[in-house]
C-alpha cells in the first residue's frame, strides 16, 4: 500500500508503517487509547503485549512479527507523545 500523501513520520489513524509500507490495522487507535489509559509505558515488553492484542485483530505473519513489534513499539511511542504535547 503506497501512499505518498503520508510520511513514514506522521502518525495516520489505524495504519502502520511496517517493512516499507503502510499497513491497516483494525483496532489500533483503540487499543493505543486503552494501554495509555492504563499507563502502559513504551517498552519492549509492552510492545509484546501490544504485538498480541493486535495479532488478535489482524493478520500478522510469523516471519515479519519482529518487523511489527519494531513498528508498534516506535508507533505507540509516537502516540504517547502526541497526547502528551
Amino acid at each position: 500500500m503506497d501512499d505518498s500523501s503520508n510520511s513514514q513520520k506522521s502518525f495516520p489513524d489505524d495504519r502502520l508503517w511496517v517493512k516499507d509500507e503502510w499497513h491497516t490495522v483494525m483496532g489500533l487507535t483503540p487499543i493505543f487509547k486503552l494501554f495509555s489509559e492504563g499507563k502502559k509505558p513504551c517498552t519492549p515488553a509492552v510492545g509484546r503485549e501490544l504485538l498480541i492484542l493486535v495479532r488478535s485483530f489482524n493478520a500478522i505473519p510469523d516471519t515479519d512479527e519482529d518487523a511489527w513489534l519494531a513498528a508498534l513499539v516506535e508507533a505507540y511511542g509516537r502516540f504517547l507523545s502526541a497526547r502528551v504535547n
